[in-house]
């Protein structure tokens, strides 16, 4: 008859610590992947599209043309964003309230201004505040 030896080790203290750290390490760590975390580009090509389709007169639509295309921001943490925009940077925290298969509400946490960022693709759009159009931004 053929029997086997059980090689499991004891718990000593030296393991029982190892296991200690382990757990409160995977317990510290957020339960979920962050849905913005990542560099996103605006997509001027989309942008456009959606700005051609409003209705802001022609003038406007030349003059927001040239804007649009040029911002990355990164997101990282779950909770900070920085801004990259003509040689500027601005970096924020936000909080994310609701995260769907096909949206994120997400909150400015100095200002308290919510928005919501629709998801398609590997792409979001975003309300341009004060227009009738949304700005959209791919993942890089």
């Amino acid at each position: 008859m053929n029997s086997k030896q059980s090689t499991a080790t004891p718990l000593d203290a030296s393991n029982i610590m190892k296991l200690l750290i382990l757990t409160l390490l995977m317990l510290s760590l957020p339960s979920y992947a962050c849905t913005l975390d990542g560099i996103w580009k605006s997509h001027k090509k989309r942008t456009l599209a959606e700005l051609y389709g409003s209705r802001i007169t022609n003038s406007e639509k030349m003059k927001l043309a040239k804007v649009y295309g040029k911002a990355v921001i990164e997101y990282s943490n779950c909770n900070t964003k920085v801004v990259r925009y003509n040689g500027g940077t601005t970096t924020s925290t936000f909080e994310i309230i609701e995260d769907s298969h096909d949206s994120v509400v997400v909150k400015d946490v100095p200002s308290g201004d919510m928005t919501l960022l629709v998801k398609y693709d590997n792409c979001y759009k975003i309300p341009v505040k004060g227009m009738a159009f949304y700005e959209h931004y791919c993942r890089q």
